[in-house]
């Protein structure tokens, strides 16, 4: 009797064993995880503003040509109002777009500049229309980002991250052991003794074997620190 206990707990140390081995993988996978879900947002990020600074910087360079041209304009033909509110527009829609990062009304300020020109119908402004067309076409590929939108779809993941439930071990089901029966026999009283010896051994220390792998179970504060470290990086991104 005391070597099949102590068989059955070094069979049950090693189930621990496997157990421990098993989180320790599932842990590491999931870091994996998340660090390249992290490494492919962040660079995916990063294009996406690269590109955006490169349109901006050309199209700064560009703006700040109209805004020349349409000033030389003006002080060719200081009595036109027209050129002076186009004048204006330009420079606002410079303003908003290299102070405040607004595309979008840089572009509809620099159309509305481009109605009052079109308004003169001056042929010897034609070269002035075309280049403000071809600046007007560069602001509308620009890739508009809706900056509030993101941070408030971040914030409100952040938010509930603390009601994630806490997984559960999921165990795979055991084998059903079938079981002995006492004789009536008296003859089989040492058959008896063991199997009596044996219900009392299995009642005491239950052992039970399952086939197939155990999903381990993260500890409470395993799972607190993996709810910190996600909402660390939604922070992050937030600030970003």
């Amino acid at each position: 009797l005391a070597y099949k206990l102590h068989e059955q707990q070094a069979d049950y140390q090693a189930q621990i064993a496997q157990l421990q081995n098993q989180l320790e993988k599932a842990q590491a996978s999931m870091k994996q995880e998340l660090n390249q879900v992290k490494e492919e947002t962040i660079e995916k990020a990063t294009t996406v503003t690269h590109k955006a600074e490169v349109v901006l910087g050309q199209q700064q360079k560009s703006i700040e040509s109209l805004q020349l041209a349409v000033a030389d304009v003006k002080g060719r033909r200081p009595n036109d109002w027209l050129l002076a509110e186009a004048d204006y527009l330009v420079k606002l829609a410079g303003r908003k777009l290299f102070l405040e990062h607004d595309v979008e009304s840089a572009t509809q300020l620099m159309e509305s500049a481009d109605q009052r020109i079109a308004a003169l119908n001056d042929p010897s402004l034609v070269k002035l229309r075309k280049a403000m067309a071809n600046d007007i076409t560069k602001l509308r590929t620009v890739p508009l980002i809706d900056r509030d939108g993101l941070v408030l779809r971040l914030t409100a993941l952040q938010q509930q991250v603390d009601k994630l439930p806490l997984a559960n071990a999921l165990l795979p089901e055991a084998q059903v052991v079938a079981q002995h029966e006492v004789s009536e026999d008296i003859s089989n009283w040492q058959d008896n003794l063991m199997t009596s010896l044996k219900d009392f051994s299995e009642n005491f220390i239950t052992f039970r074997t399952r086939d197939g792998n155990v999903i381990p179970l993260l500890s409470p504060e395993q799972h607190f620190y993996l709810k910190e470290n996600i909402k660390a990086k939604l922070e992050t991104a937030i600030k970003a």
